[in-house]
């Protein structure tokens, strides 16, 4: 598995879905059984397309993400 400077896509859910959709396929779609993410709109869609893809897969929201937002207040 090669490094991915996800930099200058990270906030476009395309870009995101090819980038996660390609790197389940190099490691192998019965080799990945959860996708986890932060909780922000455009990582929500991205998974819901991931899953539409790939019926095996699961998300978790990260935990330290949720906690990190209810901790500000936002």
């Amino acid at each position: 598995m090669e490094s991915i400077d996800a930099y200058g896509i990270s906030k476009t859910a395309k870009k995101v879905f090819e980038m996660m959709d390609s790197i389940v396929k190099e490691v192998g779609e019965d080799n990945v059984f959860q996708v986890v993410t932060d909780d922000t709109s455009n990582y929500k869609v991205v998974v819901q397309m991931l899953m539409t893809n790939r019926k095996r897969l699961f998300w978790t929201p990260c935990v330290a993400h949720y906690f990190g937002l209810n901790v500000r207040g936002l």
